[in-house]
């Protein structure tokens, strides 16, 4: 058996396991709408009870994305799933490891984390090839304009518009996820080959 045909065999059987359990993709992309809807919740509350609500929800994102990326380890979208979760993680602990920190410090820390993580998402959406990723890509493009918003705004930027966009992020994620999950079930059930028509 050649190396190509392995890596081939291997395709398969992730494509199909991806196919089997598309349904374990939707119940996480909703999570994390859900996540988000919770997230803009948190847009009335005072500034420091405002950050510590969105870095645990940061957090818990976090944790789901990056523990749903290593159960799909052989998905193409594995990469960019793993990336948001650490990101997520990482930017929910230096959030609330600050929270005393000053409001324009922290809104400096979020525009950063949108710039960054958006970026080196649409490069790990735009080199690993996977289904839905079209949907992946616009949702990390919405990601880089929330960050230039804020990152335009500060150290004007209210708190709001840090737990607006947070939360539009994670309900974007969760979407994204959502449809990519759609595509692979469809892909499953799509009748191949089709018959080419006689010229």
């Amino acid at each position: 058996m050649t190396p190509l045909s392995v890596v081939e065999g291997a395709g398969v059987r992730v494509r199909q396991e991806l196919q089997d359990h598309w349904g374990r993709f939707v119940a996480f992309g909703v999570a994390l709408i859900l996540l988000g809807i919770e997230a803009l919740g948190a847009i009335g509350l005072d500034s420091a009870t405002s950050i510590l609500v969105l870095a645990s929800f940061l957090m818990l994102a976090g944790i789901l994305q990056t523990i749903h990326a290593l159960r799909v380890r052989g998905w193409g979208g594995f990469t960019r799933l793993f990336l948001a979760g650490v990101f997520s993680l990482v930017v929910g602990v230096l959030m609330l490891a600050n929270a005393a920190a000053s409001g324009s410090a922290l809104r400096l820390l979020a525009a950063a984390f949108f710039l960054v993580a958006g970026t080196v998402k649409i490069a790990a959406a735009r080199f690993f090839r996977f289904p839905g990723r079209r949907y992946a890509v616009t949702s990390d493009v919405a990601t880089i304009l929330f960050g230039l918003i804020i990152g335009v705004g500060w150290p004007v930027s209210g708190d709001w518009a840090v737990g607006t966009f947070v939360g539009f992020d994670l309900i974007l994620g969760g979407w994204s996820l959502a449809m990519a999950a759609l595509a692979v079930h469809e892909l499953g059930h799509r009748t191949t080959p089709h018959l080419r028509l006689v010229r």
